[in-house]
Formats: structure tokens, C-alpha cells, sequence
């Protein structure tokens, strides 16, 4: 079972033991999400899964109540920082900065406004 844990933190460039914290940013529960999906394959039960990954069964019920055809789609998509939107796949850069199209032209659209003040 940890080889599963190690495989999906690896992949996704996560600390194993961030993956078992309490944490709830989105990346980590994406990747808990895969784990549980990929125990549940293997014929784990739920409280087995939930020992794994340090959590409540109820817990790991919730996690597998999205559909394991949507979970990877889920994993690759990375949120906005300034609004929680999904950043598009298509437009790599805006995973570099992090920032949405809408959110890039306020942080733009701002900054002018800061640099006439000056």
C-alpha cells in the first residue's frame, strides 16, 4: 500500500507526508482521491483505506464518490490562485504564474493604476 502512496506523491511532486497530514489543499486531497480509488480496485475496505491515509472511513467514502474516470482528469487540473477557478490545460504558462486570463488583467489592470499614482 505505501508503494501506491509513494507512486501517486511521486507523480505529482508531493511529500508523502503531506499526502497523510491533515491538510485540505486541493493537490493533496486530488491525490488522496487517487490513492483511495486505486485501494478501492484492490478490494480494500473502507476502514483498511482510511488507516492508510489517516483518515475517518466516512472520509474515504466521500473521497471515492467522484468517479475514478474523473479523479485523473481532476489531479492534472491546477486552481487559479486568485479566484479557485481551473487554470485551462491548453495554456501552460498560466500554470507557471498561476493565475487565470481574468485574474492576469486585474493584477494588470491594477499595477497601471498603482504605477499613476505614482
Amino acid at each position: 500500500m505505501k508503494t501506491t502512496i509513494e507512486r501517486v506523491c511521486q507523480e505529482r511532486g508531493l511529500a508523502v507526508e503531506d499526502l497523510l497530514s491533515g491538510s485540505h489543499a486541493w493537490e493533496l486531497v486530488a491525490a488522496r482521491r487517487l490513492v483511495a480509488h486505486e485501494l478501492r480496485e484492490r478490494s480494500l475496505s473502507l476502514p483498511a483505506i482510511g488507516r492508510i491515509l489517516h483518515r475517518h472511513h466516512t472520509s474515504i467514502l466521500y473521497l471515492l464518490r467522484v468517479p475514478a474516470r474523473q479523479v485523473k482528469f481532476q489531479c492534472a487540473r491546477q486552481p487559479c490562485t486568485g479566484c479557485g477557478n481551473a487554470l485551462p490545460a491548453e495554456r501552460p504558462e498560466l500554470r507557471e504564474v498561476g493565475l487565470c486570463d481574468a485574474c492576469l488583467i486585474r493584477m494588470h489592470d491594477a499595477m497601471a493604476a498603482e504605477a499613476q499614482l505614482q
